[in-house]
């Protein structure tokens, strides 16, 4: 997975039992300086399964996950979700969230399909690089994780090379 986490990525976090590490990370950061950011990343997740309109411990329970979290130009981190493919059909799941509303922008970039479903002002954006499912509500963020994907150059493993090593020994 670490092959489409870009090299402009302010924060990241790789869980290996994503649902009981974000469930620990809230319970341990209870009424602490960290318990608004650990806030974030448990919504963030809710509302990726909340349009997926699937489980969120189904689809975790074995399955890794990397929150990357991008700095826009007006200084917000947006999250993009990383994680294995895993059993999502990708047919059932256009189906289903066109089922709810949305509409459906499909295009190409580098050769790789990007699917864009809007509702009102609300956009899911989401791809997939050899088999791994790569999700945002921002086509920026995700453009940018596809353009940091094709090259080597602009991924974090490479060009943050001594911290990731230190990070890969640590897991």
């Amino acid at each position: 997975m670490w092959d489409v986490v870009p090299a402009k990525s302010s924060l990241i976090i790789e869980l290996e039992n994503p649902y009981k590490q974000l469930n620990e990370i809230l319970s341990k950061t209870e009424n602490t300086s960290f318990s608004r950011i650990s806030n974030t990343f448990l919504n963030d997740f809710n509302s990726l399964f909340e349009f997926l309109g699937i489980e969120p411990q189904e689809f975790l329970q074995g399955n890794r996950v990397i929150l990357s979290y991008l700095n826009t130009s007006n200084k917000k981190l947006i999250p993009v979700f990383i994680s294995f493919k895993k059993n999502i059909d990708e047919n059932y799941l256009i189906s289903s969230v066109l089922n709810k509303g949305y509409e459906l922008d499909e295009r190409k970039l580098d050769n790789e399909v990007i699917l864009e479903f809007k509702k009102d002002n609300e956009s899911h954006i989401i791809t997939y690089i050899n088999n791994i499912l790569i999700y945002s509500t921002s086509s920026f963020t995700l453009e940018d994780v596809i353009k940091s994907s094709k090259d080597s150059n602009q991924l974090f493993k490479n060009s943050n090379r001594k911290l990731f090593n230190q990070v890969n020994q640590s897991i």
